[in-house]
C-alpha cells in the first residue's frame, strides 16, 4: 500500500497520488540522521511541554507560535502495589486531563497555519473536549460530533470551551464528517482519514516517548514493554512512531516492546494477530465498558495490524474481559489515580506479561490512561521537509 511518493506538507487526507496510503509527516533531521534535533536549544528549553521537540513537530507555512495550554511533561508515578518498577505516567497533568491534549495542540497549531477558521471531529468524549479548548485557544470554531452515549460531564465541558457538541448516530457519524470535511471543515479527528487520522495531530503523540526516553533514560526504555490502550489506533501509531524515530536518530539502541491492548468483545487488532494477517478484519463489537474502544473498533483500515508485527515482532496485541477492565480500575484507584475503561486492560498486561514483576533488571511498561477527572499512564523498570505516503 506504500507508493513512497511525496506531496507538499500542507497535504491533508489520503496519499493524492496512489489513493490507497495514508499520509505520514517526514522530517529532514530524520533523514539526515541529525540527533541534534533532541538537543534543545536556547529558546526551546525556555518552552515547557511537547513543543521543546519543535524540530521532530510538523512546521506548516504561515505557522505563529504554536497553540498551547501547556500540555506534555507529564510525570512518572512510582506503583509498587502493582508490581516491582512499575511507575504510572500520569497524563491527567494535562490541561483537559487527557493525553488527546498533545494531538490536539499540534492539530489546531496546523489548522491556524492552513488558515482554517472552522474544526470539527468526531469523539465519544475526551477527544472532543480537548478539540474544544484548544480551538477556543486558537479563537476557531469547533463542532463535535458526539457519541449517543457520550458522557454528560464531556459534552458540559465541550459547550464551556464554546464548542457545539451533536449527536449523531454511529451509522452516520462518518458520513456526516466527510461530508463537513468536503465543505471546508478542518478534521481534527480520528475518524478522516483512518488510520492516520489527521497527518499532524498523530504527531503530538511521539511526546510521549520523547518524555519516556528523558526519564528513563535508554537503557531502560530500550527493555521496556510499553503497554497502549487502542481504540482507534492513533495515540499507538504516534508512540510508535516517536520510539522508532529515536532508533532512527541513534538515541535508542533498539525499539522496546509494544502492546496494543483491547478488550476482547472489540478487538480487531488480536484477531489480525491470532490469523497471522497485517489487514484488520472486521468484528461483530459486544458492548465493552470501553466506549471509546467499543466505536472504533468497527472503523479498522487494512493497514493497521502492520505496527504490532513490524520489527520482528517487536510488538503484542493482547485482549480483555469486562471483569478484568474493573479489576484493573480498581487496583488503579488504590494509588489515587482514576482512569477510563480503555486504560484499565493495560494494568493486568504488565502483570500478564512480568507475572513475577522481576523478568529481568530493566524490564519496564508504560501505560496510557485517561478521564477528565484524573489520568495515568505505567512504567515498570528493573526540520519538517515533506509528507510521505506510507
Amino acid at each position: 500500500m506504500a507508493c513512497g511518493q511525496q506531496a507538499p506538507i500542507e497535504a491533508m487526507g489520503g496519499c493524492p497520488v496512489c489513493r490507497s496510503g495514508v499520509l505520514e509527516v517526514a522530517y529532514a533531521a530524520i533523514r539526515d540522521v541529525d540527533a541534534s534535533v533532541l538537543s534543545h536549544s536556547d529558546r526551546a528549553r525556555q518552552t515547557a511541554g511537547i513543543w521543546r521537540w519543535q524540530g521532530l513537530l510538523p512546521s506548516l507555512n504561515g505557522a505563529r507560535e504554536p497553540i498551547s495550554l501547556g500540555e506534555g511533561d507529564t510525570p512518572l508515578l512510582r506503583a509498587p502495589e502493582l508490581g516491582a518498577n512499575v511507575w504510572l505516567k500520569y497524563e491527567g497533568k494535562n490541561p483537559t486531563h487527557s493525553f488527546k491534549d498533545r494531538f490536539q495542540a499540534v492539530a489546531i497549531s496546523a489548522a491556524v497555519a492552513l488558515g482554517k477558521t472552522r474544526v470539527v471531529c468526531a469523539s465519544t468524549g475526551i477527544h472532543g473536549v480537548a478539540a474544544a479548548a484548544y480551538s477556543a485557544r486558537a479563537g476557531l470554531r469547533c463542532a463535535v460530533l458526539t457519541h449517543e452515549e457520550a458522557p454528560a460531564a464531556h459534552v458540559e465541558a465541550i459547550r464551556q470551551f464554546g464548542g457545539i457538541p451533536v449527536s449523531v448516530p454511529a451509522g452516520v457519524r462518518s458520513d456526516l464528517l466527510c461530508k463537513l470535511v468536503d465543505s471546508g471543515w478542518y478534521p481534527s479527528s480520528t475518524l478522516w482519514p483512518m488510520p492516520v487520522s489527521n497527518p499532524y495531530g498523530i504527531e503530538g503523540y511521539k511526546t510521549i516517548a520523547f518524555e519516556l526516553f528523558e526519564q528513563l533514560g535508554q537503557d531502560a526504555l530500550a527493555s521496556a514493554h510499553v503497554f497502549v490502550p487502542v481504540g482507534g489506533g492513533d495515540s499507538l501509531y504516534g508512540i510508535y512512531k516517536g520510539l522508532q524515530e529515536l532508533v532512527q536518530l541513534g538515541s535508542l539502541a533498539r525499539l522496546p516492546r509494544v502492546h496494543a491492548c483491547q478488550p476482547t468483545g472489540a478487538a480487531p487488532l488480536v484477531a489480525a494477530q491470532t490469523i497471522g494477517t497485517d489487514e484488520v478484519p472486521h468484528v461483530e463489537v459486544d458492548r465493552s465498558l470501553a466506549l471509546s474502544i467499543r466505536g472504533a473498533a468497527r472503523r479498522w483500515w487494512p493497514r493497521r495490524s502492520g505496527l504490532g508485527q513490524r520489527d520482528h515482532g517487536r510488538g503484542r496485541a493482547p485482549g480483555r474481559s469486562r471483569p478484568i477492565c474493573r479489576s484493573g480500575q480498581r487496583r488503579v484507584g488504590c494509588r489515587g489515580v482514576g482512569c477510563a475503561a480503555r486504560s484499565r486492560r493495560d494494568e493486568r498486561w504488565t502483570h500478564r506479561v512480568h507475572p513475577d514483576g522481576v523478568r529481568s533488571p530493566l524490564a519496564a511498561a508504560a501505560r496510557l490512561a485517561s478521564e477528565r477527572r484524573a489520568a495515568c499512564g505505567i512504567v515498570k523498570r528493573p526540520g519538517v521537509s515533506s509528507a510521505g505516503c506510507t
